[in-house]
């Protein structure tokens, strides 16, 4: 009744799942073998979706980039399935971003997020040319300081949050109800060594309405038009991310579920993002 509930017959739901009865030989090969618990993956369902992602991108949005979030599993990362598909590395930690690097993704193929970056983190991966966005004001006087140590301009992201229905405020990134996002802004233009080049903002993972995805995109392109110079020359990527919702059983944190096809959130967030002709980086 649960599957009912959501929209979604049991035959569609069942579908995004290992067939367990047809892999029968195999797993209990694998039980007998690392014992319990274990983590069943069908590396046809990962190239599968990670497909249908990439071609609605590319239906809707021509320039754009996949890029794997490592927490979200990383013997999903390790075993190289989304690298072979040419997926970028999406890390939100140091830990995560060497882990990319000895999975040889290079530097400038990683997009590393997250609240929390060593000034080790920061310097690392900058000088290997990684899409580094900032969380907060403290980031940014961190790589303000360590770009004025150096000869080089240094190229960096935001992370932009807004108020949206439902979900509410983010606690992570720079505030567009104040004056945070664009406080930052200023003072990267104003540093000679800092180019802003990105901007990234990021919803739950079980946030199953389209019409929120376009809304936050949208407020994203207003920001950028309001408050980056020339930012149709300057930014390079428009990072959308969170995780778009799964087929699975509804989670916890819902009352109702109801998650579309993949197309739905694609076109939802292009609508938004196609008067600034940009590039999209998108994470699955």
């Amino acid at each position: 009744m649960e599957v009912a509930d959501r929209g979604i017959s049991a035959v569609d739901n069942w579908k995004y799942f290992p067939n367990v009865e047809e892999k029968r030989a195999a797993i209990l090969e694998t039980l007998q073998r690392a014992g319990t618990p274990v983590f069943i993956c069908d590396r046809n369902i990962l190239i599968d979706r990670y497909q249908e992602l990439q071609q609605s991108l590319s239906t809707h949005w021509h320039k754009n980039v996949i890029g794997y979030s490592f927490k979200t599993n990383y013997l999903v990362a390790q075993s190289g399935v989304l690298r072979q598909q040419r997926a970028w590395a999406e890390v939100v930690s140091g830990r995560e971003y060497r882990m990319a690097r000895q999975l040889r993704v290079p530097g400038d193929e990683i997009v590393f997020n997250g609240p929390f970056k060593s000034d080790d983190d920061l310097r690392t991966s900058l000088s290997e040319g990684a899409l580094v966005n900032l969380n907060d004001h403290d980031e940014l006087l961190r790589v303000a300081i360590l770009a004025s140590r150096g000869e080089s301009v240094i190229e960096i992201g935001l992370r932009i949050s807004s108020n949206l229905p439902r979900l509410g405020h983010s606690r992570f990134g720079f505030s567009l109800e104040n004056s945070e996002a664009s406080d930052a802004v200023e003072r990267i233009r104003q540093h000679p060594q800092l180019n802003l080049t990105a901007l990234h903002t990021h919803l739950y993972g079980d946030t199953d309405d389209a019409d929120l995805y376009h809304l936050a995109a949208s407020r994203l392109g207003d920001f950028a038009k309001q408050h980056v110079p020339d930012y149709s020359r300057t930014l390079k990527y428009i990072n959308l991310g969170g995780g778009f919702p799964a087929h699975t059983l509804k989670p916890k944190s819902r009352e109702k579920w109801n998650p579309q096809p993949i197309d739905a959130y694609v076109r939802a967030i292009t609508d938004a993002l196609r008067p600034l002709s940009l590039i999209h980086i998108s994470e699955p």
